[in-house]
């Protein structure tokens, strides 16, 4: 009794001393590379990421100057801030959750403002109540509900939403959840489709897992201007998986 105990507490600490040598691996490389889940980033930030905030599993990818200012060339992510959340430990080898599928949550509303009409879309209310006065609008297309959805913060009283979000899962590794949150909000209502395609495109230009499984020290990401992010762009292009 006595021998398995100590075998299952020397197990513990090994798991323990894991975890915080990863988060330590995390928080303080200096070589711009993060990694979340199964995949790995190279921001090209060449000084200690403390300030970037890769806590629980989180990074800011708006918290890095350059990734900031291409963003704001962008006519499509300007006044943005995105964001990539690993959810692994929430999800404990099962499908993560995703938004679309909590029906008993989803209610279509008719009495939406014309702004929320939205062709190829389904849109109504995200919550317990229906058609509240104040709520997020759950908004993900009709014929691809996998593909990215966007929530909006919507009070009845206001022409339109104070802020949007949309999010995807990345393909790579599906418990990385991609945020892009909206801080203008225009109307007719943002591109969310093209939001998230470009987004898409800047999380698969950082990430250079392959190369580095492949062996490589140094792997290079492309020096990135908006149109690379564009349709017809270098990481646009990039395979699916």
């Amino acid at each position: 009794m006595f021998d398995m105990l100590r075998v299952t507490l020397f197990l513990c600490a090994v798991l323990v001393s894991l975890s915080a040598a990863r988060a330590d691996t995390i928080r303080n490389r200096t070589d711009g590379l993060v990694t979340l889940g199964a995949r790995t980033f190279d921001l090209r930030k060449r000084t200690p990421i403390q300030d970037l905030q890769v806590e629980n599993e989180f990074v800011s990818l708006s918290d890095v100057d350059w990734i900031w200012d291409l963003t704001q060339a962008d006519p499509h992510l300007q006044n943005t801030v995105i964001h990539i959340k690993d959810q692994t430990a929430l999800h404990a080898g099962v499908e993560p959750t995703w938004a679309p599928d909590a029906a008993s949550r989803f209610h279509p509303d008719p009495t939406l403002p014309p702004l929320f009409d939205l062709d190829g879309y389904k849109v109504g209310w995200q919550g317990l109540h229906e058609a509240p006065v104040r709520g997020d609008v759950l908004i993900f297309p009709e014929f691809d509900s996998k593909r990215f959805y966007a929530r909006c913060g919507f009070d009845r009283a206001e022409p339109k939403p104070i802020f949007c979000a949309v999010s995807f899962r990345y393909i790579p590794d599906r418990n990385l959840l991609v945020t892009t949150r909206i801080y203008q909000v225009t109307a007719p209502l943002n591109n969310f489709a093209e939001i998230a395609a470009r987004v898409e495109a800047l999380v698969r230009c950082l990430d250079v897992t392959e190369a580095l499984r492949a062996g490589e020290k140094a792997p290079r990401i492309p020096n990135l201007v908006s149109g690379d992010l564009a349709a017809g762009g270098r990481c646009r292009a990039a395979p699916s998986s």
